[in-house]
Order: structure tokens, then C-alpha cells, then sequence
């Protein structure tokens, strides 16, 4: 069996000063006494050792920022969705009024109402009744569409206001 002819250095451990007995060519040593994790360094004139806690908490620290712009991204993400979503379902002129022609349906089947209602009082009453029907019909139908899109509209509100939520916990609580 051939003899290996191997270095063995005297090295102090950065976390307690042990002396810790290293062979050449080890890269890292984990310490009998401290359990410290070290890394063997060889600059040009001398060998020493270099504690790994430092790289690890580094490491922990580039961990948690990229968590952190991870869901700052989400959040982006989320909040330019429901910019989206608003300005196709709930659009809103420049003065923050409604801007789709629900209220306008309305009193147009409001006037088609009353003009039947005065038709029903004149010679052509036969026409007052179908006329008077039909915009009531008109305005149940838009007050109903009305409310169902509302009803839909604050779900979505609150599903995007709890994810919302959520991201800016995990934010908070990644810090």
C-alpha cells in the first residue's frame, strides 16, 4: 500500500479560536467544539478559516428580497388586472360618473311608461296598454341587469381585495 503524504494544518476556528487540525486540500471543516461551518481560505501568504453563518445569513437576506419583489410583482400584477377589469365592467367618465347607458335605459323605458300611462287616457287608449307593458317590462329588465352586474361586480371586488390582502401580509410578514 503506498504512503499518501499528506499536510495536516494547525487552523483556528473563527467561531470559538479551537484549534482545529485540517488536511491540505479540505475545503470546509465543521468545528468539533462549536459546531461552527468554516471555510478553508488560502490566500498568497497565509491559510485561514472563513465563517459560512455570514454567507448563510447573506443568503437568507438575497432570499427574502427576491420574495419580496416577487410579490410586489404579483401585487403589480394584480392591481393592473383589476384596473382592467374595472374600466371594461364599471366605467366611469372623467368626472367619476357611470359611463355605461344603464341609467339611461332606464328613463327611457321611464318616459315609454309614462306615455302609455297618457296614452291609456286619450282616444288611442289600445295603444297606451301595450306601450305602457312594454316599458315596464324594459325598465324591470334593466333594473334587474343592473343589480346582477353590481352583485357580480362587488364578488369580484372582494376576491381581488383578499388576494390583495394577502400579498401585502406576506410582505409584511417576509420582512
Amino acid at each position: 500500500m503506498p504512503v499518501v503524504n499528506t499536510t495536516v494544518r494547525q487552523l483556528c476556528c473563527q467561531g470559538c479560536g479551537a484549534t482545529l487540525p485540517v488536511t491540505e486540500g479540505v475545503r470546509f471543516v465543521t468545528c468539533n467544539y462549536c459546531e461552527a461551518h468554516l471555510e478553508i481560505v488560502q490566500d498568497q501568504a497565509t491559510t485561514h478559516t472563513r465563517l459560512l453563518e455570514g454567507i448563510e445569513q447573506r443568503t437568507k437576506k438575497i432570499e427574502r428580497d427576491v420574495e419580496a419583489i416577487r410579490i410586489q410583482g404579483d401585487l403589480k400584477q394584480l392591481d393592473e388586472a383589476w384596473a382592467k377589469y374595472e374600466a371594461r365592467v364599471d366605467p366611469r367618465d372623467e368626472r367619476g360618473r357611470r359611463a355605461e347607458p344603464t341609467g339611461g335605459l332606464f328613463g327611457i323605458g321611464f318616459v315609454g311608461l309614462v306615455i302609455g300611462i297618457a296614452l291609456c287616457f286619450t282616444e288611442v287608449w289600445w295603444m297606451g296598454v301595450p306601450l305602457a307593458l312594454a316599458a315596464a317590462w324594459f325598465m324591470v329588465k334593466a333594473f334587474r341587469w343592473e343589480m346582477n352586474r353590481a352583485r357580480i361586480f362587488q364578488g369580484m371586488r372582494l376576491q381581488y381585495e383578499m388576494r390583495r390582502k394577502m400579498l401585502l401580509q406576506q410582505r409584511s410578514g417576509g420582512r
